[in-house]
C-alpha cells in the first residue's frame, strides 16, 4: 500500500511538472521577452501573468531590504 502510494505521489508530482512545462511553452515571446528585460532591469525575478491582454506583474523578492529597493525603484 505505502509503494503505491509513493507510486500515485510521484506521478502527481510528474503531473504537474508537464503542466507548469506546458504553460511555459503557451506563454507569448513578447511577454517572455518583457519578463527577461524587467528582471534584467529591476535585478529580480519578474513574472508576467496575461490572459487576453489583462493580467498582472509578479516581482519577487527575498527580505523586506529588497522589497524596499524595489519600492525606490519605482519611486525614482
Amino acid at each position: 500500500v505505502r509503494d503505491l502510494e509513493g507510486f500515485l505521489k510521484e506521478g502527481v508530482d510528474i503531473n504537474k511538472k508537464i503542466l507548469h512545462k506546458k504553460n511555459l511553452k503557451s506563454k507569448d515571446a513578447n511577454i517572455v521577452d518583457y519578463e527577461k528585460y524587467l528582471s534584467l532591469k529591476l535585478g529580480y525575478k519578474v513574472e508576467i501573468k496575461d490572459k487576453e491582454g489583462k493580467g498582472y506583474l509578479l516581482v519577487r523578492y527575498k527580505n523586506l531590504e529588497q522589497l524596499d529597493a524595489i519600492i525606490d525603484l519605482f519611486n525614482n
